[in-house]
């Protein structure tokens, strides 16, 4: 249900290479998401990252990438999504028992976390249109670890993201021998519908960066082994004639800098 966001701004804090808004929206009754606008000083915006982590909004607003992306005309987006950050009652991890409860919770109520989560990506795209100066701003999204997962739910759903950028996402629902992953990226029964490379499929006309794709035993996947899980998706993207879906190589500065060229070519 679709409910009025409520946005309240409180005063902005001032640092070295940019300004912090913090603020508030309701993602659906019930839900205040705790959020932190970074803007660059002195200039417009040229774009919007909306970034997400299972450890909130704290994790993006303390990173390089973050200080990176504004220092480049790039404002960045930080959210708490329900579950996450301020709204844990602690900072979670992927294996805490806070967020075991919230998943049974989720499972129980029939609205896996997982979907709640990319419906607060939703809404926080529609809170960042509704503010004055970001109505025709691109917007662009970046997910790492269990949060790429809710990060490429929400990109299927919302058309107004034109990037995605996925730190450790993995490339696949299938799987004989069990998952190394946290719970919460798996919808009941999502294999009914599409697997991992369907959903990109479905957003071939949009760029994608995938970072470290994992396999079910957690770990890093070779490019030919991305390429051959998600062979759909880069056969949607060639006959569509439209960007294929990049994969990031290298060491992690070397991986920084392709994920900030990526982002502000949006």
């Amino acid at each position: 249900e679709k409910v009025s966001l409520d946005t309240e701004f409180f005063p902005n804090m001032e640092t070295s290479w940019g300004t912090l808004r913090p603020f508030a929206f309701r993602s659906e009754r019930g839900i205040i998401i705790p959020s932190v606008l970074a803007e660059p000083k002195g200039q417009a915006p040229s774009g919007v990252v909306i970034r997400v982590h299972p450890d909130g909004k704290v994790f993006t607003v303390g990173s390089r990438a973050t200080e990176n992306l504004v220092k480049a005309g790039a404002a960045v987006l930080a959210v708490d999504l329900r579950g996450t950050g301020e709204t844990a009652g602690h900072v979670p991890s992927e294996t805490s028992p806070q967020e075991g409860f919230i998943l049974n919770r989720s499972i129980f109520l029939g609205r896996h976390i997982s979907m709640m989560r990319a419906w607060d990506i939703k809404a926080a795209v529609r809170c960042i249109g509704s503010v004055k100066g970001y109505e025709k701003l691109p917007v662009a999204l970046w997910g790492d670890g269990p949060a790429a997962m809710w990060a490429l739910f929400a990109f299927a759903l919302e058309r107004r993201i034109r990037r995605l950028v996925a730190g450790d996402l993995l490339l696949t629902f299938r799987s004989s021998q069990g998952f190394a992953q946290d719970d919460s990226v798996f919808p009941p029964g999502i294999l009914e519908g599409a697997d991992v490379a369907d959903i990109l499929a479905a957003s071939a006309d949009r760029g994608v960066l995938l970072v470290r794709g994992r396999l079910s035993s957690g770990a890093v996947a070779k490019k030919r082994e991305v390429r051959e899980a998600l062979a759909p998706a880069f056969n949607a993207a060639e006959i569509l004639g439209t960007e294929v879906p990049r994969i990031a190589s290298g060491g992690f500065e070397e991986t920084g800098k392709a994920i900030e060229r990526f982002l502000l070519s949006s």
